[in-house]
C-alpha cells in the first residue's frame, strides 16, 4: 500500500512541484497529498482492526479471547496518537490568504526570504518572546509550502501578496520587520511610513551591515531620525517610544523577557487587549480546578464541551491541550480505576475549552471556534470506530 501511495500520489505531485510556479496549483497539490495520506491511514487502520477482530473464538479460553480483544482496543487507542504525530510533521493547519479575514490580534513578521536560513536560532528566540504578546505570522515562500515553522507560522498570501500584506499590516497590533537591503523590504517599510504604522513597528537588526542602507533611506526619503550606526549592534531591536526611537540589545537570554516587559509597559499591549486575552497569564492549574465563570472571559470559551466530557482522552490528543501526554496517560489509567473517571469527565466538560484557549496564542476567537468544531467532528469519528467495534463483538 505504501508503494502504491508513493507511485500514484507522491511522485506525480513532486513532478508538478518541480515544473510549475502557479500558486493555486501548488496549494491544490499540497491538499491532495495531505488528504490522500489521511485516506490511506484510515483505510490501513480499518483493515488492521477488522483483521484483528476477525478471529475464531471456538476452542479459545476466556483469557485468550480477552487478549485478542485487547489487541483491537490497543490499535484503536493508538489512532489519536498516530494522528497527532502525523499532524505535527505534515498535516498542521494550513494558512492561506482567505485566513486573513479571521485574524484579530497577531504579530506580522516581515523579512526577506533570503534571511530564512540566516541566524535561525536567534529568530526562534525572538519569536518565542513575541508569543508573549500574540501569535506571530510570516509570509510563506510559495514554492516551500509547509504548515508552519519552528519560529513564526507561515501564511501563504498568493500572487497578490502586496495587497494581502498591506491588509495584514493594517490589522496587526505589532509589525516586526527584519531589516534587509531588498526592494521588497523597502516597499514594506514604505507602507509602514505612508499608512502611519511606525508606532506599532519593531525593527530587528540581525546584521549590523544591513542597517546602513536602511538608515540612509529612512533619513533621506522620509526624514526619520533612526539611531546612528554607532548605537547599533548585531541582534538588536529598534522601536519608537514616544517621539524617539529606542535601541534594545538582545545580548543574553534574559534580555528577551526584559524587552517584552519593557515594550508592554510602554505600549500597554496587555491592557488594551485584556478582555480578549483574559486569564492568558494565569495558572492553568487554577483554571482547570475553577468551577466559577470568569466574567472577563468570552462566554463561548467557557461553554460546556460534550466531546471532552464523553471522550476526555481523545479530546486531549486531538485538541491543543496543555501537557496532553501526561494527562492522556492519566485518562487511560481512569479506565482501569473507574471511580476516577467520573470527576475527570466532569472537569473536562466544564473547563476543557477554557484550558485549550489559555494554552495557546490563538489569533482569533473565530478561528478557535472553527478549529474546535472541526476537531470535535474528528473525535466523534473516533467514537464511531469504538461503537462499530463493540457492535461487531455483540453480533
Amino acid at each position: 500500500m505504501i508503494f502504491i501511495y508513493l507511485l500514484f500520489f507522491v511522485i506525480p505531485v513532486w513532478l508538478v512541484f518541480r515544473v510549475t510556479n502557479n500558486y493555486s496549483i501548488l496549494i491544490g497539490c499540497r491538499n491532495f497529498l495531505k488528504y490522500s495520506f489521511q485516506f490511506l491511514c484510515v483505510v490501513s487502520i480499518i483493515s488492521l482492526v477488522l483483521d484483528k477482530a476477525d478471529f475464531e473464538t471456538t476452542g479459545m479460553t476466556a483469557k485468550e479471547i480477552v487478549g485478542k480483544q485487547g489487541e483491537v482496543l490497543g490499535v484503536i487507542v493508538l489512532i489519536p496518537l498516530i494522528w497527532n504525530i502525523w499532524m505535527s510533521l505534515w498535516g498542521l493547519e494550513f494558512y492561506g490568504a482567505s485566513h486573513i479575514e479571521n485574524l484579530d490580534y497577531f504579530i506580522l513578521y516581515l523579512r526577506s526570504f533570503k534571511d530564512d536560513k540566516k541566524k535561525t536560532s536567534l529568530e526562534h528566540k525572538l519569536m518565542r518572546a513575541m508569543y508573549s504578546f500574540f501569535c506571530p505570522f510570516a509570509v510563506g515562500r510559495p514554492k516551500d509550502i509547509q504548515s508552519s515553522s519552528l519560529s513564526a507560522i507561515r501564511l501563504y498570501v498568493g500572487d497578490e501578496w502586496k495587497e494581502n500584506v498591506a491588509e495584514m499590516m493594517k490589522k496587526a497590533p505589532i509589525i516586526l520587520l527584519r531589516v534587509s537591503n531588498t526592494e521588497n523590504f523597502f516597499w514594506e517599510f514604505e507602507q509602514c511610513v505612508i499608512n502611519k504604522h511606525i508606532e506599532k513597528s519593531i525593527f530587528w537588526i540581525s546584521d549590523k551591515m544591513s542597517y546602513v542602507d536602511f538608515y540612509d533611506r529612512a533619513k533621506n526619503n522620509y526624514n526619520l531620525a533612526f539611531p546612528l550606526l554607532d548605537n547599533i549592534k548585531d541582534n538588536c531591536l529598534v522601536y519608537k517610544e514616544g517621539e524617539n526611537f529606542c535601541v534594545y540589545s538582545l545580548n543574553h537570554k534574559t534580555s528577551y523577557a526584559e524587552f517584552v516587559q519593557r515594550y508592554d509597559e510602554s505600549h500597554k499591549i496587555s491592557i488594551n487587549y485584556s478582555n480578549y486575552f483574559s486569564g492568558r497569564n494565569s495558572s492553568l492549574v487554577k483554571h482547570f480546578f475553577s468551577w466559577k465563570r470568569d466574567s472577563n472571559m468570552m462566554e463561548g470559551i467557557q461553554e460546556w464541551c460534550w466531546t471532552a466530557f464523553f471522550f476526555p482522552g481523545s479530546y486531549m490528543i486531538i485538541q491543543r491541550f496543555p501537557n496532553r501526554g501526561i494527562l492522556y496517560l492519566f485518562s487511560l489509567l481512569t479506565l482501569v480505576i473507574f471511580p476516577l473517571r467520573i470527576p475527570l469527565m466532569i472537569y473536562m466538560g466544564r473547563n476543557a475549552k477554557k484550558m485549550v484557549w489559555l494554552s495557546e496564542k490563538w489569533e482569533s476567537i473565530h478561528y478557535f471556534e472553527d478549529i474546535h468544531q472541526r476537531n470535535d467532528m474528528k473525535t466523534v469519528g473516533f467514537a464511531l470506530c469504538l461503537i462499530i467495534y463493540f457492535i461487531s463483538i455483540l453480533i
